[in-house]
Formats: structure tokens, sequence, C-alpha cells
């Protein structure tokens, strides 16, 4: 499979602030969306 390809999914990237800390997952259940869960 193509790395490149284009994924079916919707996404949001919020680059670290500080690049020595460990990434965070976050995942909603339905009926939500991307940033349920970050503030603005």
């Amino acid at each position: 499979m193509d790395a490149t390809a284009a994924t079916d999914f919707i996404h949001v990237h919020e680059p670290a602030g500080d690049p020595g800390r460990a990434p965070l997952l976050l995942l909603h259940g339905t009926g939500g969306d991307e940033r349920d869960l970050m503030h603005p």
C-alpha cells in the first residue's frame, strides 16, 4: 500500500508545543466530531 494514499476519515493534527513530550491520541464516540476534545 502506498504510504501517501489519501485517508477516508477526518482527523486533526496539532503540532506539539514541546517536541520532547509524548504524543497524545484523543478518540471520541459517535455523535461527536474531531474538535470535541480540543480547546480552541
